[in-house]
């Protein structure tokens, strides 16, 4: 039986040597329906709170599902791209991955500016768009669905979240007090 091949694009680790930081994770929900899922990953809105002083990062994790070997886009790469969608009609890009299709597993978007914005002033956070680029195609962008990034129709542990990793405030005061008491 052939193993399947998982990867992860971005891991980022902290310094969790003065005490417990946080990690809280968000799930994507519809935009006008709190309660709801998401239609699809070109419209998703994530509900997410948090001091943005203590903010280390913030990711977008995805799933992507291997590709069937027979299909014609099996051993093609693709741009995954990220925008935060503002109030305006133009949506604003966050970051992109290159998604080789035969690959199966979570990758992850940086997206800690876009959390930061959205603690700063709530009423800006519209959400996420989740598209994909194919550059031997005519059209600019595709459904990231259309190459096998998991969205809401499929499996509900592969669905999209944001996770947002936080310094713990009792490390900042005690590096304060520190660094005080170091020149007294």
């Amino acid at each position: 039986m052939a193993r399947e091949s998982s990867f992860i694009f971005s891991i980022n680790y902290y310094d969790n040597s003065h005490g417990d930081n946080t990690v809280s994770s968000f799930v994507a929900k519809h935009p006008k329906k709190p309660f709801s899922k998401p239609d699809s990953l070109d419209n998703m809105w994530f509900d997410v709170k948090g001091d943005n002083n203590l903010l280390i990062s913030a990711e977008l994790h995805l799933y992507h599902k291997c590709l069937i070997k027979n299909n014609k886009n099996y051993n093609r790469k693709f741009d995954v791209l990220v925008y935060q969608i503002p109030r305006r009609n133009a949506s604003d890009y966050v970051g992109s991955v290159e998604m080789p299709a035969k690959q199966n597993g979570w990758f992850t978007v940086n997206v800690t500016d876009c959390y930061k914005s959205w603690c700063k002033s709530p009423q800006t956070n519209e959400g996420l768009k989740v598209v994909a680029k194919d550059h031997e195609s005519e059209y600019p962008e595709i459904r990231a669905e259309d190459i096998g990034v998991v969205g809401f129709e499929d499996d509900s542990q592969k669905h999209p979240f944001i996770v947002a990793y936080f310094r713990n405030a009792e490390h900042d005061v005690f590096e304060k007090v520190l660094f005080e008491r170091m020149f007294e």
